[in-house]
């Protein structure tokens, strides 16, 4: 016989629709189900008998209620994967997202079945709807993971040793605009005069104390007074002190001219960037955190750079940016210890083919440059042009690289958001988030205009300030350039200082974006533990907890 009028309404609204047919052909009911129809019917039409007859009529009626709860199903799995989809590509962190995702799909199946009861349906529906729920409810869960992963704007690499951290937020959706800097902050040209004007008589005291203490760097065009005065930052390059508090210790002792005497400040303006209190914590408001939040999951990706077996430090950092709620990528660093590493680096464009480690390794060995062995540091340089490529790869709008010994502040996430939003100018490239000793040009109260230091010689790379690399972030569409140029200075076999990237990228600041933030400020973006240095292990061949400074350079370890 013909459906209900009830039902044939249904099925014809039903067919209407877009529908995922995942039971388009139900299997035979069972002999439960059945017998289940039967009694049902039976009880509630105690008038219409139980011969052979009415069994064949209600089963045929049962055939068709089939098909309408088929398409009943395939409806709601479409609207729920529509909206779990959706949902997943707005910024969402945590490893309770999913769960919650979950808990609104099986919800919705749930209601489904109980909804039934209601319906002109017949008992046996509702225990075929109750057989099939967690199928469909599985079938749900994979194609919402499907849709969400398709409509991500950067695509994440399949999980795996080094994938993303658990939950990571899918990117804004395609064509919401990019929010990467202030558009009405000003950008500022590098001074190529920022030098320490010193008399003649300055420069020969310096010479006399200077030159015999720090008798393992070479004369050749040096400023010894500048020689000393970094000696004070560089013995503790993230103490939060000013280059005047650092020119009034160096003083005190004699390896620099006293500030009455002669001032220098390596930063120009200092007073707008170059003070401890601009570092603290500010009272962040319910709508900025949640601003901010918003901001960060829809455009920063982050990176963690950590060598395999260092497992207290990949423990530290990971339990730490849990903590924040930030999503990561633990991208391997590189130990030229292990056979076959060289010739890998090369062959995936992380150093130049033709790069010349004998001829570096003799040049760093040599009386002029005095660095002592290199292989650690080589390996340091070569892991953060590994992990650019990860980022080109993965096309995030922004990207941040962590080393694993860094601990991001408690408002990390807002301070970020506050920089890049009302600070940062529009021609960056690159932002350290902690420099120590920095040098250059305060442009806003969290942020210096990196220029090169022109006080000492480009056969040592400029280097000395502007140290580390704990924090750094980059912009996706710059980075392809950046990363060329920065390759092409570092990998220089008659400069080997440069392969420390931090002072390459400084040397070459006049000729790309480069900003940072000022160490001075406390406790600022983040802070450095102190785990020891593994590229000073690496480079000495000390084992762990044997480590010792280059016999050649003791204050220059660090770097």
């Amino acid at each position: 016989p013909p459906p209900s009028g009830a039902m044939a309404a249904s099925a014809g609204k039903a067919s209407t629709l877009k529908r995922v047919q995942f039971h388009r052909d139900l299997p035979e009911r069972d002999a439960r189900c059945l017998r289940a129809e039967a009694r049902s019917n039976a009880s509630s039409d105690p008038e219409s008998g139980s011969g052979s007859d009415s069994e064949g009529e209600e089963a045929s009626v049962s055939r068709e209620g089939t098909m309408e709860s088929s398409v009943v199903e395939s409806s709601v799995v479409e609207s729920t994967v529509e909206s779990s989809s959706d949902s997943e590509s707005v910024a969402t962190s945590g490893r309770g997202k999913r769960s919650s995702v979950s808990g609104s799909i099986a919800s919705t199946v749930e209601s489904t079945v109980d909804s039934s009861d209601s319906d002109s349906m017949f008992e046996g529906g509702k225990c075929r709807l109750k057989k099939f729920a967690i199928p469909l409810l599985v079938l749900v869960l994979i194609a919402s993971a499907c849709v969400a992963a398709v409509k991500a704007n950067f695509g994440r690499p399949s999980e795996g040793p080094q994938g993303w951290s658990n939950s990571c937020p899918m990117s804004a959706p395609p064509g919401r605009q990019l929010l990467t800097c202030n558009a009405s902050a000003a950008t500022s040209w590098v001074d190529p005069v920022h030098s320490w004007d010193l008399s003649v008589q300055d420069k020969q005291l310096c010479k006399e104390r200077n030159a015999q203490q720090f008798w393992w760097q070479s004369p050749e065009g040096r400023n010894w007074c500048w020689v000393g005065l970094k000696s004070k930052c560089h013995a503790d390059p993230q103490g939060h002190r000013s280059w005047a508090e650092v020119q009034d210790r160096a003083a005190e002792v004699g390896l620099a001219p006293p500030r009455q005497h002669s001032d220098f400040s390596p930063l120009m303006k200092p007073e707008v960037c170059d003070r401890a209190e601009l570092g603290r914590t500010r009272n962040w408001t319910a709508g900025q955190r949640a601003s901010a939040r918003a901001w960060f999951e829809s455009h920063v990706a982050v990176y963690v750079i950590s060598l395999p077996g260092e497992d207290e430090r990949w423990q530290f950092i990971s339990q730490r940016l849990d903590k924040l709620g930030i999503c990561y990528k633990r991208v391997s660093g590189v130990d030229f210890r292990i056979p076959g590493q060289l010739q890998a680096a090369k062959d995936a464009g992380w150093m130049p083919q033709g790069f010349n480690v004998t001829l570096v390794e003799e040049r760093a060995a040599s009386k002029t440059q005095q660095m002592g062995k290199v292989l650690g540091t080589l390996g340091w340089a070569v892991a953060h042009f590994k992990v650019q490529a990860e980022i080109m790869h993965d096309a995030s709008p922004l990207a941040l690289v962590f080393e694993d010994d860094v601990e991001p502040a408690d408002d990390f996430v807002e301070k970020l958001w506050s920089l890049v939003m009302e600070e940062l100018p529009c021609d960056w490239e690159a932002v350290s988030l902690l420099s120590g000793c920095p040098y250059g040009l305060c442009v806003a109260p969290h942020l210096t205009r990196v220029h090169p230091d022109i006080n000492e010689p480009a056969w040592r790379c400029r280097q000395g300030v502007n140290w580390g690399t704990a924090g750094l972030l980059y912009r996706g569409s710059a980075l392809k350039t950046l990363s060329k140029r920065w390759q092409q200075v570092v990998f220089d076999e008659e400069r080997p200082h440069c392969l420390n990237i931090d002072a390459a990228l400084a040397s070459m600041s006049d000729k790309v974006a480069y900003y940072a933030v000022p160490a001075v400020q406390s406790p600022g973006f983040l802070r450095e533990k102190d785990f020891g240095s593994v590229r000073v292990v690496i480079n000495t061949g000390t084992g762990a907890g044997e480590m010792s400074e280059p016999a050649a350079s003791p204050l220059e370890s660090v770097v």
